[in-house]
C-alpha cells in the first residue's frame, strides 16, 4: 500500500475461507513521514536564498532543516542581478537523506 506523504508498506496477508460472508472490511495504518532537509549551495557562494518567493534572510551555502515534505519554489540571487529559479522536491530525511540543490549562476 502507498499514499502520498506516507511510507509505503508491503506485507503478505492470507485469508482463510471460513464459509462465512465475504463482505469484510479491512483497515491499514501507514506511518506518516513528517519532514526533510534541504541544502542549497551555489557558485558563486554568498547568494541570497528565496523559498516560495520570500527572502529567507540567509545566503548559500545553507541547510534548511525540518521542512515539510513537498515541492518548493527555490530562487538563488547573486549581487541582486543574477538569479536562477527552480522547483525542488524535499524528500523524507530518514529515507533519502538531505535533499541537495546545487546551482551555478551565469555571470
Amino acid at each position: 500500500m502507498s499514499k502520498g506523504g506516507y511510507y509505503p508498506e508491503e506485507k503478505e496477508i492470507r485469508f482463510v475461507n471460513t464459509g462465512q460472508s465475504d463482505n469484510s472490511d479491512f483497515s491499514f495504518v501507514l506511518k506518516e513521514y513528517p519532514y526533510g532537509s534541504l541544502r542549497i549551495d551555489s557558485t558563486p557562494s554568498d547568494s541570497m536564498i528565496y523559498l516560495k518567493g520570500r527572502y529567507t534572510g540567509v545566503t548559500t551555502p545553507h541547510e534548511f532543516e525540518y521542512l515539510p515534505i513537498g515541492s518548493y519554489d527555490v530562487a538563488v540571487v547573486y549581487n541582486r542581478t543574477v538569479y536562477k529559479e527552480d522547483i525542488v522536491t524535499v524528500a523524507p530525511l530518514d529515507k533519502s537523506g538531505v535533499t541537495l540543490y546545487n546551482v551555478t549562476l551565469e555571470m
